[in-house]
């Protein structure tokens, strides 16, 4: 019964990720339609004030993605506007190892910082509340994507972390960050932590029989290069620039808060 539950499961997880294959060659094909169709779906919800801000904040994060996937080596397909969900920098194959993800982890955040720097810039100089609340709101959407929770890029940061102790330990915060989302999603009812709570789930299915295999096959995981531990150095680098990053996003989201008319203009996004 184990066994046949087991192969279920691993045929399954194979299904998910062939569907999820066609769906990114699908969206090769509308990949402007995804963008328009993200755009008026956020713009029927809340405002278009804020379906326009969350999608130049969108690209100039996932941009941060695509620019370290590139300087790691990878082949980037592109970026991709997916309805309900946001967006997704995408590249060919599996992150080259736990250094690489956590560095293309984090680099999304540091864009996004840039940009709520620029945007508190141009709030000074024009004095239009508007901008503060543009700020504002991005630099929370940014401190959620920090997050230590897989799959945000803060729970990749940690999980490239966890998968230097050991590939249990790595396993064990995969599936914490699941069971966190799962009573989030069932709390709450938010849609964006029900796609996130898929994502999660498939990968978790995935790394969890990749290596299976390879204990099967008698061969030391750690050998492996996607799941090789960081360096002390590299992870010191690593929850350094993650606690640098995480505190300036919250002293800039504070402070623009704290000013009455950024407040009184954050209702044009709803």
């Amino acid at each position: 019964m184990g066994r046949m539950s087991a192969g279920l499961i691993a045929i399954m997880t194979k299904v998910g990720f062939k569907l999820l294959s066609v769906m990114i060659k699908f969206a090769k094909i509308g990949k402007v339609g995804m963008a328009v169709g993200t755009m008026a779906t956020y713009s029927y919800l809340f405002t278009w004030q804020f379906a326009l801000v969350l999608m130049v904040s969108l690209f100039v994060h996932e941009n941060g993605h695509v620019w370290m996937m590139k300087r790691c080596g990878m082949v980037v397909k592109g970026i991709y506007f997916i309805p309900f969900v946001g967006a997704a920098a995408v590249a060919e194959g599996d992150f080259p190892s736990p250094k690489d993800e956590a560095n293309i982890a984090i680099m999304g955040p540091i864009w996004g910082l840039i940009l709520v720097v620029f945007t508190i810039f141009v709030y000074k100089i024009t004095g239009s509340a508007f901008f503060g609340a543009v700020a504002g709101w991005m630099a929370m959407a940014n401190l959620f994507n920090l997050l230590p929770i897989s799959p945000l890029d803060g729970g990749r940061i940690m999980k490239s972390i966890a998968f230097s102790i050991g590939s249990t330990t790595g396993l064990a915060f995969m599936l914490i960050g699941i069971i966190i989302f799962m009573t989030i999603t069932i709390w709450k009812g938010i849609v964006l932590f029900a796609a996130l709570l898929i994502i999660a789930l498939m990968e978790f299915v995935f790394t969890y029989y990749d290596i299976r295999r390879h204990i099967k096959k008698g061969i030391d995981v750690r050998s492996i290069k996607i799941y090789s531990p960081m360096s002390i150095k590299n992870v010191i680098l690593s929850v350094s620039s993650y606690i640098v990053v995480t505190v300036i996003l919250w002293v800039l989201m504070v402070y623009v808060e704290n000013i009455p008319e950024v407040e009184a203009a954050k209702s044009i996004f709803m």
